[in-house]
């Protein structure tokens, strides 16, 4: 998936997939036995979830994170270089943590 691609992809159910199978399976070595892979947390669409996917991110990592509302009014989150804009911090969360990941 392209960085354009990640930027423009909106909140929902394939979003989480992406978030689910790309990064917090990759931080958890895989999915845990016998957990279900049909279902996937809203990690785009809820606050909490994705300050702990933030979290998962950023521990035990050189760089580090921020997130809020820029001048424009929408919420965006940097996670090291990656940065992203979103309509929801959840959503900014989400984009900013798989550009991270992109970017190694």
């Amino acid at each position: 998936m392209t960085r354009d691609e990640i930027l423009a992809m909106p909140a929902g159910r394939e979003m989480d997939k992406l978030v689910a199978t790309e990064i917090m399976a990759a931080f958890a070595g895989g999915f845990p036995a016998g957990q279900q892979t049909t279902f996937f947390p809203p990690y785009s669409t809820n606050d909490r979830l994705a300050a702990e996917l933030l979290a998962r991110t950023t521990t035990g990592r050189a760089w580090g994170a921020d997130f809020g509302v820029n001048f424009n009014g929408e919420c965006e989150a940097t996670i090291g270089e990656a940065k992203a804009t979103a309509p929801t911090l959840a959503l900014a969360i989400c984009r900013a943590a798989l550009l991270a990941r992109m970017q190694g």
